[in-house]
């Protein structure tokens, strides 16, 4: 939702951009939503407690961002979180990655172990009688990264999908429902995203958009940049109502957020 911090996290987000995003949120109506770019749990609670409909539930987990860009979660159900922000990212080759957590570092050649530069949030959903399905929010790397770092930015993303595959194919193991959404920054046929092929997810945004003819963008100063998603496991996953993805195009959206926001329904 692009930069939602209280004064003491960051460039404070402009009422003219708050106002349309709390309408947003109120349009969309959804029962779990995930948000990204939220300073922290606080400025969260802020912010719901001014929608006409305020969650119950509110939950976030800090990563590892410099910038106070974390994963939120606001719900109309139980949830449980689990940060996966302190996992090392690895190689191809399954070794553990090191770079320079700073400038400083760099010049002292002081290496640390690469972590996500966010997070993989894993929200269990749950009702009465046990848990409902699990969701995997993400906020990977932008394709921007220091000169001085040792990896690309290419490199660190791809690292961190290796995480996510990792994470989820250990959850599926369970053959519990499960979703994977969030900013990817990426578009699907890119060869970092090609990691994600083991874990058989299915998008039902694409299915819908092929039969459409379509193919629009989520990122919306940018065309055709589609990187934002909600993937469902093609076994093991929720039914998707059909016709109900959605990137809900317009005005309002693109005043809110450099992001439009994506939903679907399930079953």
């Amino acid at each position: 939702m692009r930069n939602l911090f209280l004064a003491d996290e960051g460039p404070q987000k402009p009422a003219k951009e708050v106002r349309p995003l709390i309408r947003m949120i109120g349009l969309v109506d959804a029962d779990l939503l995930v948000l990204q770019e939220i300073g922290s749990k606080t400025t969260l609670s802020k912010l719901n407690e001014r929608l006409d409909r305020p969650y119950p539930y509110i939950g976030l987990c800090a990563g590892n961002s410099r910038r106070s860009i974390h994963l939120g979660v606001l719900s109309r159900l139980p949830i449980k979180l689990t940060s996966h922000a302190k996992r090392v990212l690895t190689s191809e080759n399954n070794e553990p990655l090191y770079w320079y957590a700073s400038e400083e570092d760099m010049r002292s050649a002081t290496l640390s172990p690469l972590l996500l530069q966010r997070d993989v949030l894993q929200v269990s959903v749950t009702r009465a009688g046990g848990e409902l399905l699990t969701i995997f929010a993400v906020h990977l790397k932008s394709k921007t990264n220091p000169a001085w770092q040792p990896f690309a930015a290419e490199e660190i993303r791809a690292a961190e999908v290796r995480c996510l595959v990792d994470i989820v194919l250990g959850y599926q193991q369970s053959k519990l429902p499960l979703v994977v959404v969030g900013d990817f920054n990426d578009t699907a046929k890119s060869e970092v995203l090609k990691i994600l092929d083991q874990l058989k997810l299915y998008d039902p945004m694409e299915e819908q958009l092929k039969i459409q003819g379509k193919n629009p963008s989520t990122y919306w100063p940018k065309r055709r940049s589609r990187i934002d998603r909600i993937m469902v496991g093609e076994k093991e996953g929720p039914q998707v109502v059909p016709q109900s993805p959605t990137i809900h195009i317009g005005h309002m959206a693109r005043t809110a957020s450099d992001h439009y926001p994506v939903s679907l329904s399930i079953v």
